[in-house]
């Protein structure tokens, strides 16, 4: 069974974003939100793509 994509909004996106550069490590946050740390980095730093 295929999971579902979960889908991060630009609000989200943004507090990612300020908390990475805040000096949240991106493992943290990533367990926070459900995902692994390379679907963050490319999902949200790397992509204007809020799918993720």
């Amino acid at each position: 069974m295929a999971r579902r994509q979960r889908v991060i909004d630009e609000d989200q996106k943004l507090e990612l974003l300020q908390r990475m550069e805040a000096g949240e490590t991106v493992s943290k946050l990533a367990d926070e939100v459900g995902i692994s740390r390379q679907r963050l980095t490319s999902g949200v730093i790397n992509s204007d793509s809020a799918v993720i």
